[in-house]
């Protein structure tokens, strides 16, 4: 199954959610009313499956880095000094963005500090990137400790 979705950084995860989805569709009705008449039929209806997930997923993730992106080149810091305030917002969101090491913080900061959602529901709308609240809640430390000990950020805060 991997050869049919090529090269995915969550293959496995995709692998599960195709065959899930293959349970749920394949059912006794449809091999009566001849559907699959024989094993071909049935890995050619998989392998649709697969792939159409992994296109689906593609245009999540892309949609997901336009919003962030987004969201970053027009988010202002706030918290920051007037030193800050003079650098553009595109600059810092740039920088910032180079400092976000996976996905996990990807989608922590987005969904922690754009639509302030708790660890909780973030675990619940993502399970395939967090088994629990207490993970949310270390790639966010994670995160906020990297950006405290940058010291470009450090050089901005401090004066």
């Amino acid at each position: 199954m991997q050869n049919w979705l090529g090269n995915v950084a969550d293959v496995e995860d995709l692998v599960q959610e195709t065959f899930a989805r293959f349970i749920q569709m394949v059912t006794a009705e449809r091999f009566t009313a001849g559907q699959f008449p024989a094993l071909g039929s049935l890995l050619a209806f998989m392998k649709r499956t697969a792939i159409n997930l992994r296109i689906n997923e593609g245009r999540r993730a892309e949609h997901e880095r336009r919003a962030i992106g987004a969201w970053l080149d027009q988010e202002q810091a706030t918290t920051i000094s007037n030193h800050l305030e003079q650098v553009t917002r595109q600059e810092l969101a740039k920088y910032v963005r180079g400092l976000i090491k996976d996905e996990q913080e990807r989608l922590v900061l987005r969904l922690t500090y754009e639509f302030d959602l708790p660890p909780r529901e973030i675990v619940r709308r993502y399970p395939r990137h967090f088994k629990d609240e207490d993970e949310v809640y270390q790639v966010k430390e994670r995160l906020k400790k990297r950006l405290q000990r940058d010291p470009r950020l450090r050089q901005y805060l401090d004066q």
